[in-house]
């Protein structure tokens, strides 16, 4: 018979055991729980008593979480089974049987009766199938006839769930023609009070419910476009508050007048601010135009643009001053006019050489970003005391902005482009800006055509577009590969342009940026510079003079 320090003896070693399986990975529930029984038979001054039951406790905690896992990993799968043998969705429950086949469960717990269920269900899936597509279809337009009918079509096939699943859509449907009834007499109330807020909320809600419903459809199409209008004078009379918060008067006067057009009801406070910027918006005797670059991308708007600049700046014939140009803007004529350098070539002539500016990037849709406006004076010097100072406001405008005048493409014009083009015709200078290599490529020649002919449809519903002032300058004249000497020949090959082309011949410009150091760089043509300053000024004047016309025995050279 075994003596009580032989039993304590035996106990520990189980213990130290069952602990080294521990530590080794192997250990069971069952050696745990043995262990277990012989820590509870040892006395409590045992040593290392606490530390061995701390261990085996937790570990069986860690060993029963897992097996609860496994279990209900088990269940899960076995239920999902189940269920979809008894809706008949055959895919379903053949993954959820391949799912059962890979758990370690498998052999112990499977179900015989599963293959043969999934058996039967593939000869009656393809009727399922029918009968689950025709209940969507009843749900979607309410259909209680239809629901019944799958009701009784799944009964014969003894799909129990189903039919549980499809008696809860009948019902639901009986509730819902309630609803949409409800629903559909507020949305028409709605609309004989002309609350389309209300309209577009319960049109929403019906289609929510029953999205091929034609009448809320047709509501909510209806209620869209009204408050969309409601909506757009608010966004004009925050641009028109940007405006002035970056002192541009005009622009904010143009602003709030297109929002009173826009406005379905009376706004005399509207009215009112209007009344204020105009008296503040005086008349200047100064001459003033603003000349806004229209053409596709990178076709050379802001080349012409920065070497406009820099010709001004570098003729003494006449003196350029800024005019109240804000930040962003001077940021920008700064940066155009740094693309110019000197540079010496091997026969120690001076050439002055042109970093290619970076793209105008398109405005970013519904923020508080505005078009550049550089303004400047430009006072003749006294060659002639007859030639006035002129004020000019150049814009840099994406040419992304421009093709949303494409009828054939999805895009609308952004009102902040748009604002411009609402100015008095006088007010305004259009340089209509075609690349010259384009020449001879069909296609892109037609997109050109589309392009500056929409643009001017557009004009001519404020009115007549002769009376606008316009240039056309084909740029890139030194990677032009045709046979014309003159840029006016060029529009024999662009007869839908007839209409936009200025009347004046000399109003047709050839605009060069002779190649230089690779791609990066190009050699500044100084005559294009001064032959586009030159029309610039004469038409915003009128006048047959402008302060650099080369002058010989006080006879006029022509362009």
């Amino acid at each position: 018979m075994r003596t009580a320090a032989q039993f304590y003896r035996q106990c520990k070693q189980l213990i130290r055991q069952v602990l080294e399986a521990i530590e080794a990975g192997t250990a069971d529930l069952h050696s745990i729980n043995e262990a277990l029984d012989c820590v509870r038979q040892l006395p409590p001054s045992t040593e290392g008593l606490n530390e061995w039951t701390q261990k085996l406790e937790s570990e069986k905690q860690r060993l029963e979480s897992v097996g609860n896992a496994v279990e209900a990993e088990w269940n899960d799968a076995a239920h999902a089974l189940n269920q979809a043998l008894d809706r008949g969705d055959c895919t379903a429950a053949e993954a959820s049987l391949e799912e059962l086949k890979n758990l370690t469960k498998w052999e112990s717990h499977k179900d015989a009766s599963w293959e043969r269920r999934l058996d039967e269900c593939k000869k009656r899936g393809p009727e399922m199938e029918r009968i689950q597509n025709d209940a969507l279809r009843a749900r979607q337009e309410l259909n209680e006839g239809l629901m019944l009918d799958c009701v009784n079509r799944a009964e014969q096939l003894g799909a129990e769930t189903l039919v549980k699943e499809l008696l809860a859509g009948h019902k639901e449907i009986g509730r819902t023609i309630k609803v949409v009834a409800d629903l559909e007499a507020e949305m028409a109330a709605a609309k004989e009070s002309k609350n389309w807020a209300d309209v577009l909320n319960k049109a929403g809600r019906i289609l929510g419910l029953v999205p091929t419903h034609k009448a809320a459809l047709s509501a909510k199409k209806k209620a869209e476009r009204i408050t969309a209008q409601d909506d757009f004078p608010k966004t004009l009379i925050t641009l028109a508050e940007d405006a002035e918060d970056t002192k541009r008067p005009k622009m904010a006067l143009r602003y709030y007048q297109w929002a009173f057009e826009e406005s379905r009801e009376p706004n005399d406070a509207l009215l009112k601010k209007i009344e204020e910027l105009k008296s503040s918006v005086r008349r200047s005797k100064t001459k003033s135009k603003t000349v806004v670059f229209v053409g596709p991308p990178s076709s050379g708007k802001t080349v012409m643009l920065g070497s406009f600049l820099y010709f001004l700046q570098t003729r003494r014939e006449s003196d350029v001053q800024d005019v109240g140009t804000d930040d962003y803007s001077a940021l920008l004529r700064s940066n155009l006019l740094k693309n110019f350098t000197n540079k010496e070539d091997e026969k120690g002539e001076v050439r002055i050489m042109v970093k290619f500016p970076d793209s105008t990037a398109p405005l970013e849709k519904d923020s508080g970003q505005q078009i550049p406006e550089i303004h400047i004076n430009i006072e003749p010097q006294q060659t002639s005391k007859t030639l006035p100072t002129v004020e000019l406001t150049l814009l840099d405008v994406a040419g992304e902005h421009f093709r949303a005048f494409d009828a054939t493409r999805d895009a609308k014009l952004d009102p902040r482009v748009q604002n411009y083009l609402r100015s008095d015709p006088e007010d305004l200078i259009f340089v209509l800006v075609i690349p010259a290599n384009s020449h001879g490529d069909s296609r892109e020649q037609v997109d050109l055509q589309m392009l500056f002919t929409d643009f001017g449809f557009f004009l001519s519903r404020k009115g007549n577009i002769k009376n606008y002032a316009r240039l056309l300058s084909f740029s890139k004249w030194d990677l032009y590969q045709g046979n014309a000497s003159k840029a006016s020949d060029l529009l024999d090959h662009y007869p839908m342009l007839r209409s936009i082309t200025p009347d004046d011949p000399d109003d047709v410009i050839k605009f060069k940026a002779i190649a230089g150091e690779g791609s990066k760089k190009f050699k500044w043509h100084e005559w294009s510079a001064e032959l586009f300053a030159r029309r610039i000024y004469r038409t915003t004047t009128g006048m047959d003079d402008d302060p650099w016309v080369i002058r010989k025995k006080k006879k006029w050279f022509k362009f």
